[in-house]
């Protein structure tokens, strides 16, 4: 399917830099029989894979462990206008699957990462350790589309 108005279409790497800047993003997942279940997350950029983490107990977790399929979104930046009725934007779109990380070094890392953009302070280390070590569940987004797409002021 076609973007409408395809002037404001953003390439892949365009969209990962969304990603890379958001303060939160949306994961949708597959709620069988009950359509989209979607979350607000913290997510960071590591490569070509977004992560984010949830609680050990939860919804999220146990629609992941059912369907890997997801799809993510952000937006960065908004302006109203209007004068025009309209509204300014930078945003991404992702789909692709979903997978826990067993691996303590990735989940280590992947938490150092969050500590670095939300936290920014020296108790991050061990923050990632505690989690790493079973506190919470950290998951690897794979995305095997993107797009991005971008309303600006004329």
């Amino acid at each position: 399917m076609s973007m409408h108005m395809p002037e404001r279409a953003r390439d892949a790497a365009w969209a990962m830099e969304q990603f890379r800047a958001c303060e939160f993003a949306t994961l949708s997942v597959n709620q069988e029989g009950a359509g989209p279940y979607q979350i607000p997350l913290c997510v960071v950029v590591s490569g070509e894979v977004i992560y984010f983490h949830t609680c050990l107990a939860g919804k999220a977790g146990e629609l992941l462990a059912k369907d890997s399929r997801a799809s993510l979104s952000a937006v960065t930046w908004t302006e109203r206008d209007p004068e025009h009725f309209t509204l300014y934007f930078r945003s991404a779109h992702a789909e692709g699957t979903v997978h826990e990380v067993d691996d303590y070094d990735e989940k280590y890392e992947a938490i150092l990462r969050f500590g670095a953009k939300y936290l920014q302070n020296d108790r991050v280390p061990c923050m990632a350790e505690r989690i790493a070590g079973g506190r919470a569940r950290v998951y690897r987004f794979t995305p095997s589309v993107m797009t991005g797409k971008e309303h600006t002021a004329p």
